[in-house]
């Protein structure tokens, strides 16, 4: 597909975790003059243009559009496509092949085989590992049902021996999720930082008041850790818990964001936990591997190259 076909859509499914609604319309506007497509307006559950090339276009190749893709497909909806501006699908599901050093008297042709199911092919010293998102839970049952389409396996992840909770400068060995040893005021603190988390993430939805919406969203999760515990031990441990699954520091989130991604997990010891929580296993050959699978499967992905891609200034 060259810059120069006009396409003719029924329905256009955007797929972006940018929620602000002015740069959708900005993309939305670049990907229309790009393109040259003409959106049409049409009822949901109805096609009635008959000139069209496509019936569903689909912005990015993230697994959330990679999965509206097959959702259409499924539904019996054949002319789709998938617009993607990397040179990859996955969006945040990305696994890099990683090569492995040779130990010594190992053989240099030695073999072995992906074990997913999914990829007979061979590799050769070489490892698969996730530089996105990595783990799945029991709870994510969408995600397990669409490894099962591909016959991809998972496996649990090692929980056997002790961890360690470096605290003024000493080490401490524990079991478990929580340092068990790290003092009584400690445990009480954090204990009531998780619990209370848990409550207020269960009171978001849509019939939220606004002012509570907007003084959480006023404030960030440090601020609102800081004046609400009394130990710097409790903190350090509340913000281990955030950086691990946002990548970023508690000054970074607002409040209401991370209540929003507590509710979602199903809570602050669901989500942090490996056994029988959000950790609990991964895929043989990467995340991305259902990706590709899916890809394989829609058979309708467009990529646009670095050459192609448009470029905008925003004074």
């Amino acid at each position: 597909m060259s810059r120069q076909v006009r396409m003719k859509v029924d329905y256009l499914i955007v797929m972006t975790q940018d929620s602000n609604f002015s740069n959708f319309l900005i993309q939305l506007k670049v990907v229309q003059n790009f393109y040259k497509i003409n959106f049409k307006t049409a009822m949901f559950n109805e096609i009635k243009s008959k000139d069209h090339v496509y019936d569903v276009i689909i912005i990015g190749s993230g697994i959330s559009g990679l999965s509206a893709g097959l959702w259409f497909k499924d539904c019996g909806v054949k002319n789709i496509v998938v617009l993607e501006a990397r040179d990859r699908v996955g969006g945040r599901l990305c696994t890099e092949k990683v090569a492995l050093e040779k130990k010594k008297g190992e053989e240099d042709k030695k073999e072995r085989e992906d074990k997913s199911g999914s990829n007979k092919g061979k590799w050769i010293n070489e490892t698969y590992v996730d530089a996105g998102g990595a783990y799945v839970g029991p709870t994510q049952t969408r995600l397990l049902r669409m490894a099962k389409r591909y016959n991809i396996k998972t496996y649990k992840i090692n929980t056997k021996g002790n961890s360690l909770y470096y605290r003024n400068g000493k080490s401490h060995s524990y079991t478990g999720t929580i340092p068990y040893n790290a003092g009584i005021f400690t445990l009480l603190d954090i204990n009531h930082l998780l619990n209370t988390t848990d409550a207020l993430a269960n009171k978001i939805n849509d019939n939220m008041k606004h002012k509570d919406k907007t003084n959480y969203d006023e404030i960030t999760v440090k601020q609102w850790m800081e004046a609400n515990s009394i130990s710097k031990d409790a903190q350090n441990m509340y913000s281990t818990a955030l950086r691990t699954v946002l990548c970023v520091e508690p000054s970074e989130v607002s409040m209401l964001s991370w209540l929003a991604f507590v509710k979602s997990s199903q809570g602050m010891l669901r989500m942090i936990e490996t056994d029988n929580g959000a950790q609990e296993r991964k895929f043989i050959g990467g995340t991305q591997n259902i990706c590709q699978q899916m890809k394989f499967e829609l058979d309708t992905i467009h990529q646009v190259s670095e050459k192609k891609r448009p470029k905008m200034w925003l004074n």
